[in-house]
Parts: C-alpha cells; sequence; structure tokens
C-alpha cells in the first residue's frame, strides 16, 4: 500500500483522472448553459413563448402549460413576477389545477 502511495505513477494516474473529471463536468455546465437559450427560441418560434417586450398575461402560461412545458411556465413567471422558484412553481401548480378542474 505504502508503495503505491510512494510510487510517481500512481500519482500521474490520480493526476490525469482529477483531470478528466473536472473536464467533463466544466463541458457539461457548459453545454447546459447553452440549452436553455436554443429552448427559448424554439418556443417562442411555436408562439408558446412571448417575445422579449411583450406584455405576459396569464394565458402565455397557460399555453405553456397546456403543449406540456411546465418547467418553462415556472421560469417565465418567475421572471415576470420576479419571485422565488418555489413561489412560481406553487402558482404555476395553482393553475394547473384550475386546468383540470375545468
Amino acid at each position: 500500500m505504502l508503495r503505491q502511495i510512494v510510487e510517481p505513477v500512481f500519482w500521474y494516474g490520480f493526476f490525469v483522472g482529477a483531470c478528466t473529471v473536472v473536464i467533463a463536468f466544466v463541458l457539461w455546465v457548459f453545454l447546459a448553459f447553452q440549452r436553455t437559450p436554443r429552448r427559448l427560441n424554439k418556443l417562442r418560434q411555436q408562439g408558446l413563448y412571448p417575445q422579449p417586450g411583450d406584455p405576459v398575461s396569464e394565458s402565455d402560461y397557460l399555453k405553456l402549460i397546456k403543449a406540456g412545458f411546465k418547467p418553462d411556465a415556472v421560469r417565465l413567471y418567475r421572471q415576470t413576477n420576479r419571485v422565488s422558484s418555489k413561489k412560481a412553481k406553487a402558482a404555476i401548480e395553482r393553475l394547473v389545477t384550475l386546468i383540470s378542474r375545468r
């Protein structure tokens, strides 16, 4: 055991493995942040997400919910009303229950 710790080959392999993990994590974070703008642009082209500068109404949230984009509805509610994620999710859940009762 002690011999493995002292040997430079062990440390070289450990260093290469650690660098690989760090690079993979940075790449994953970068790609995750690149996905969101593309997704919003696609929703805007479909007419489900309002254009920048357009007023947001309850019908915009309902369109997103009915199309199956509930997380995006939460994001839109959070951005327009400047509330926490918890409050935005609760507000969208109330809209979902209103839709299901109709």
